[in-house]
């Protein structure tokens, strides 16, 4: 609803930004998941070491959120590393992805 109760019109709907999710999620997820695996850690005592969620774990290891970087930080302490390692982990995975696929097309 717009100010005064009034449903929004089309044009005022569209100028709200989408949100993409961005491929490094996608390869933060997949990180995440192999360090906690690698760990040999239940997604509970991850949720525990870190102070977030199971749910909230989840959701990033599926690429179901946007993980700002206290969150990757909080993480990495978790799993005993920097989450600067993490991202930059997740970063190279995205690249490397992009160029197999550029050069694919």
């Amino acid at each position: 609803m717009g100010q005064g109760g009034r449903r929004k019109s089309g044009a005022q709907r569209a100028a709200i930004p989408l949100r993409f999710k961005a491929p490094i999620c996608d390869a933060f997820g997949e990180v995440l998941r192999r360090e906690r695996k690698t760990r040999q850690l239940s997604k509970y005592e991850l949720a525990k070491r870190s102070g977030l969620s199971q749910s909230t774990l989840a959701k990033l290891e599926q690429a179901g959120s946007n993980p700002r970087m206290d969150t990757i930080e909080r993480v990495g302490r978790a799993l005993g590393t920097l989450g600067l390692v993490l991202y930059a982990q997740a970063t190279r995975l995205a690249q490397r992805r992009r160029r197999r696929y550029s050069t694919i097309s």
